[in-house]
């Protein structure tokens, strides 16, 4: 598989689905784009916005400077 390893210089967070298409192991190639980049599973399926809202926002908040 082609891979750009280090191609952003921004965070990146990749929320998996506990529910969803794929699982974490397959979305973990994201890892790669960033330096700065961290996964997170959390309950749901994949419309994780609207199952676990608050826990999205506040992973997105932490983020944030």
């Amino acid at each position: 598989m082609f891979r750009l390893s280090g191609w952003l210089s921004v965070a990146v967070l990749v929320v998996t689905a506990t529910g969803g298409q794929s699982d974490v192991e397959d979305q973990a190639f994201w890892l790669d784009s960033s330096p700065d980049s961290r996964q997170i599973e959390l309950p749901g399926g994949h419309e994780i916005y609207e199952d676990a809202t608050e826990e999205v926002v506040a992973e997105i908040v932490a983020l944030l400077p």
